[in-house]
């Protein structure tokens, strides 16, 4: 008997240890202490803006009477808007939310977002929280500036591998 209980014992040791999943409630709370909507507002914004930066750069480019570039300046500014608001809807809303708290379920215990909560409570939490959007508008902006030329060698290596290609097929006839 002491044999199987020592071996019962040790196969339940041998178990791998099963985290508590974190509460939903748990979950809502780490979102609001580290604003997401709010997070999730300024994405919306920098995404805007953004986007409204290059069509007016597309749109700068372009021969028009002023009359022609009112109107497509109208038009670019009124899709932009649209695009925001789809963005809103399906980035913001409940649906988004439910698939976060899903996410976060998956894949982190109660114990790490109670952890969480605690260090985005504390006064480094709230800076990371607040400095976080500038930190990636700036991230952001730099990846864009750098996206011109990334844009323009891709354009170079797209040429050769057509070149390549039809040097290839008129080889192989």
């Amino acid at each position: 008997m002491y044999k199987l209980f020592a071996l019962l014992l040790l196969a339940a040791a041998a178990l791998p240890a099963h985290a508590q999943a974190p509460s939903n409630a748990s979950i809502e709370k780490l979102l609001a202490v580290t604003d997401s909507d709010a997070i999730s507002r300024s994405i919306i914004e920098q995404t805007k803006g953004m986007m409204r930066n290059s069509l007016a750069q597309s749109l700068g480019k372009r021969q028009m009477s002023p009359a022609q570039r009112k109107d497509a300046e109208r038009i670019m500014g009124e899709f932009t808007d649209k695009v925001a608001q789809l963005m809103q809807e399906e980035l913001a809303g409940p649906s988004m939310k439910e698939a976060t708290i899903s996410v976060y379920k998956e894949s982190l215990s109660q114990k790490e977002v109670d952890d969480l909560i605690a260090f985005y409570e504390s006064p480094t939490g709230r800076v990371v929280i607040e400095k976080m959007p500038m930190i990636a508008q700036k991230t952001m902006a730099t990846v864009q500036s750098r996206m011109a030329p990334i844009m323009a060698r891709m354009g170079a290596l797209a040429q050769q591998a057509a070149q390549e290609l039809k040097a290839s097929q008129a080889t192989v006839k």
